[in-house]
């Protein structure tokens, strides 16, 4: 039973902390709706029997909002102790909160341990899309596997997956018989799939049926070739001849045929939306009547594809309470005129020349301005694939990016195994700090700890079980805090701007800032709100290049830090509180002393003092 805490205190034990762990924390959805319970699982080991209370507190933003109390009677240790906390939260969406579990024994109630973790309140996935992914669909998978799979998601609070290659082929999606060999030559058991598909559902996940808009198997091109798309040579336009591109214009026989699998996808296989593919190219294309008399058609595939989106989305909507789909804007292409459509979230697939930790703020920033998210809260998210995660079997080069493997891992690559591995984790925290810290998300986690390493998803790479810890770590702070940082109706200041504001030191020394994220130096990324401001600091001191899909040095720690902003005075003194939160400590948020100094021309300096920067730091001010 969980209670209200109030003086609760729990019995006198001999249990010293070192003999004590908390070995899990964490809700049982991925996240929850208006008025459904949050049940937090607990899990507990001690050496020897005892009995210990358990202090739950519970914040949004800076401030504690509820606090509750058990105690649990380890009597069976060292067996591990299982319970739950059952709370209700607020109903207001969208909204984060952080859970605090402090385990305390003795007349003192001394801290045995301590743990957090974080749950949101949404409507709707599409408010806050923490984007993960499935690509293993074999027959010997059995449901528990499955659901242990996205048990493993759910702990990253991903609240929709991305169903990668499930189909039996790209123009008939639901299979003629359970098992079957995909166009890749994959096994693939659609049992698997459908058992992927009610465990994602299990912890409130939605699922996205990824289904490439103008892709046919050869056989399918062959015969219904006047359904392609040709160049002006009259060669069909391929990818690699695997796939045969077709027309997608509306009323024409392929789009209607793809807009009927999209239903089936929902209505048959049981997904809630899809996840719409296209391959980057061509830019301009021709049919090929098969009438030699007619004149091809000039297609021109910016101005085709929001037709086809949105008829997608019209498609799927009436068929489940909201589904809807996801278009894929290759390398930003054509962002322009997808990003305003009736998508449920913006999303991009980065590649060269996207290739410094700037690239990424800039595609977000730009995503948001196209999509009017300040109007429509039409969320950013960022297909950013991390190579030096990839398998060391499959990577393509240890040196360069190039033309035949634009995936392939940039910058320097350590010789030493080690140092790969602690490369890559430091690419996955600097990019996930980049890429939310400019208000976007990130399509990065999958199955079994896994991270996307590679476009074709299967070649996708995996966490080390300690830092999957930490990259947990990361998303509860993501979760905790994401109405200042994921706010889509706050305004980013631009970079001259930041660097006339902000000036950082360290024992009275200067430490270089910078608003372009350039190596050694601190990146500071300003966004303004309408109640808060929020300076992200991201630490690329130590680091050779500002390369986002490379192997990464250890950012240079900093400790003792003073932080003065620079501001007109009607500005500064509408900022009457700040706190610092990171995920690199224990993601409390902690109250900063602000003090005040009038300059001439009706300007302030605000001063500050950081205790510390490891990877990445949250400051808010809030505002009266």
């Amino acid at each position: 039973m969980t209670l209200p805490l109030a003086g609760q205190a729990a019995r006198t034990s001999n249990l010293a902390p070192e003999n004590f762990t908390i070995l899990d924390l964490r809700p049982d959805q991925s996240f929850y709706r208006p008025g459904q319970p949050v049940r937090l699982r607990v899990k507990l080991q001690a050496a020897q029997p005892a009995e210990v209370g358990l202090y739950l507190k519970i914040t949004y933003l800076e401030k504690t909002i509820n606090t509750f109390f058990q105690r649990a009677n380890l009597k069976k240790a060292p067996e591990i102790f299982e319970t739950t906390f059952t709370v209700y939260l607020p109903p207001e969406t969208p909204r984060g909160y952080g859970f605090e579990l402090a385990v305390k024994t003795g007349k003192e109630a001394a801290t045995l341990a301590t743990a957090s973790t974080a749950a949101d309140v949404l409507d709707g996935w599409p408010q806050m899309p923490r984007y993960g992914f499935f690509a293993n669909f074999k027959s010997e998978e059995t449901e528990e596997e499955s659901f242990s799979r996205a048990e493993t998601l759910a702990a990253y609070h991903v609240n929709v997956v991305q169903f990668y290659d499930w189909m039996y082929r790209h123009e008939d999606f639901i299979p003629p018989a359970d098992e079957f060999i995909d166009p890749m030559g994959r096994a693939v058991s659609y049992a698997t799939v459908k058992h992927k598909i009610a465990a994602a559902h299990h912890f409130n996940m939605a699922t996205l049926a990824y289904g490439a808009v103008y892709g046919a198997t050869p056989a399918f091109w062959e015969a219904h070739q006047s359904w392609g798309m040709y160049q002006a040579d009259g060669t069909p336009y391929s990818l690699e001849r695997l796939f045969y591109l077709m027309d997608i214009s509306l009323g024409k026989p392929w789009a209607e045929n793809i807009l009927n699998q999209y239903e089936k996808a929902v209505t048959i296989a049981g997904f809630d939306g899809i996840h719409v593919d296209q391959y980057g190219y061509p830019k301009l294309a021709y049919t090929q009547p098969e009438n030699g008399e007619e004149k091809p058609e000039t297609l021109e595939l910016a101005q085709l594809f929001p037709p086809i989106i949105n008829a997608a989305a019209e498609r799927v909507a009436p068929l489940k309470p909201g589904a809807g789909v996801i278009f894929n804007a290759v390398n930003n292409w054509p962002i322009e005129t997808v990003a305003p459509t009736g998508q449920s979230a913006v999303y991009i697939e980065v590649w060269p020349p996207y290739v410094e930790y700037k690239d990424l703020h800039d595609l977000i920033i730009n995503a948001q301005r196209l999509a009017g998210s300040s109007q429509n809260h039409k969320q950013v998210i960022l297909a950013a694939y991390l190579s030096p995660f990839l398998p060391e079997g499959l990577r393509l080069s240890d040196n360069s990016a190039t033309d035949e493997a634009p995936h392939a891992v940039q910058g320097h690559v350590p010789a030493n195994p080690a140092e790969k591995v602690a490369g890559a984790e430091n690419a996955a925290l600097l990019a996930t700090a980049a890429i939310y810290a400019s208000g976007g998300f990130h399509l990065l986690l999958g199955e079994k700890n896994g991270v996307l390493a590679d476009p074709y998803y299967p070649y996708y790479g995996q966490f080390q079980p300690d830092f999957a810890l930490k990259m947990r770590h990361y998303y509860d702070f993501l979760v905790r805090y994401e109405n200042v940082l994921s706010d889509p109706t706050t305004r980013p200041l631009p970079s001259a701007e930041v660097e006339a504001t902000v000036e950082i030191s360290r024992g009275g020394e200067p430490i270089e800032v910078s608003g372009e994220a350039k190596a050694g130096q601190v990146w500071v990324l300003l966004r303004q709100g309408k109640s808060f401001t929020t300076l992200n600091l991201v630490n690329l001191q130590g680091l050779h290049d500002s390369l986002w899909n490379a192997f990464k040095e250890t950012p240079t720690p900093l400790a003792g830090l003073t932080l003065t902003l620079t501001l007109p005075e009607d500005e500064a003194t509408s900022l009457k509180k700040a706190w610092l939160a990171s995920p690199d400590g224990d993601a409390s948020a902690q109250e900063i002393a602000l003090s005040r100094e009038t300059l001439a021309g009706n300007h302030q300096r605000l001063t500050l003092e950081i205790p510390g920067l490891d990877y990445w730091d949250l400051l808010v001010f809030e505002k009266e």
